[in-house]
């Protein structure tokens, strides 16, 4: 066994592996190469375990900053640790988790299922929350016409949308992006949202995004077309906006639903990690779906245990980590 970053000359072993373990992800490759196009040196952030000298095992990382009491500060997302099944017996996980923590100062994770976050605990992770998905109709009566239909295009997007005379949402394009250097939210543990990160993760050719951004405020949010079991859906997938100012979100989730509305579109899909947010998510008929996903770190927050049980601590976002980028 051997377990070390992955070298460029591994690449196409490495798409070879993901193609065996993941046979229903069509788009192996592009995905893959989404990940590493973040910046040249991406793709040695992933760590691969070897047996006899072969591919066994893989743990994806992608860089990542975050904003923790006024101070902006490097980290990484560790996503996709698979052990090829017949290897799982001996362990190899561990080993290569273990490997993750020693190689990464700090380390952050979204979704673990129930085995894996146990042992991930047990081997000094800590949980910061967890990330609920929210689901609402907003138009059942549009079921029947999804059924024929496509994802939207990002040019079929309305440009502009106008909540009233003081609140007004623009479709922006790259250039015109701002750079959000300082955090929304200097009270939570808020990923940072620098110009690199967005242009990066929302103006790609994997998937198909509209950015929208408040023309008074640096609020902005992020939609995208889904196809859920034949239905055509409608994800909320990123957002940022001072959410001591309820009505920014508030507007947010109000020009999310019109622009739903104004495309046909039965359903609407979102995240949310904070009891400010879940709150305004429920008062508008937004119903919890699905299995919570839990967010765990490498970094121990001792003085914010009572933030992290009541939901007071960390902005998470369906963008953050793989999950969305899978659907």
């Amino acid at each position: 066994m051997e377990i070390g970053p992955l070298q460029k000359n591994k690449i196409e072993e490495l798409y070879l592996f993901n193609h065996q373990v993941y046979p229903e992800r069509k788009r192996y490759k592009e995905i893959i190469d989404f990940w590493f196009s973040k910046n040249p040196e991406e793709y040695g952030l992933t760590n691969i375990l070897f047996v006899d000298g072969k591919i066994a095992g893989q743990s994806l990382h992608s860089s990542m900053k975050y904003y923790y009491e006024g101070k902006e500060n490097d980290s990484f997302w560790g996503f996709d640790l698979i052990i090829e099944e017949e290897k799982r017996k001996d362990a190899y996980g561990i080993d290569l988790l273990q490997y993750n923590m020693e190689r990464f100062d700090s380390e952050f994770a979204t979704g673990s299922g129930p085995l894996a976050l146990k042992i991930e605990l047990a081997l000094g992770f800590k949980q910061i929350g967890e990330l609920k998905k929210y689901v609402n109709f907003v138009n059942p009566f549009f079921l029947p016409l999804t059924l024929l239909r496509s994802k939207k295009t990002v040019l079929k997007y309305p440009k502009k949308l106008k909540l009233s005379t003081e609140v007004e949402f623009e479709r922006i394009e790259q250039d015109l992006l701002p750079d959000f250097i300082q955090p929304f939210n200097p009270n939570l543990l808020e990923i940072s949202r620098e110009k690199s990160f967005i242009k990066w993760r929302f103006y790609n050719t994997l998937h198909q995004y509209a950015v929208y951004k408040d023309v008074k405020s640096d609020a902005y949010f992020v939609l995208r077309t889904i196809v859920k079991n034949h239905i055509l859906c409608m994800v909320l997938v990123d957002y940022r906006c001072d959410l001591n100012i309820p009505d920014e979100y508030e507007n947010i989730l109000r020009a999310a639903k019109k622009i739903t509305r104004k495309l046909r579109i039965p359903i609407l899909i979102t995240g949310s990690s904070l009891k400010c947010i879940d709150e305004i998510l429920e008062k508008n008929h937004f119903k919890v779906n699905g299995r919570n996903r839990p967010i765990i770190s490498t970094l121990k927050f001792q003085n914010k245990k009572e933030d992290i049980k009541n939901r007071n601590f960390a902005l998470i976002t369906l963008a953050d980590s793989d999950g969305e980028i899978l659907w």
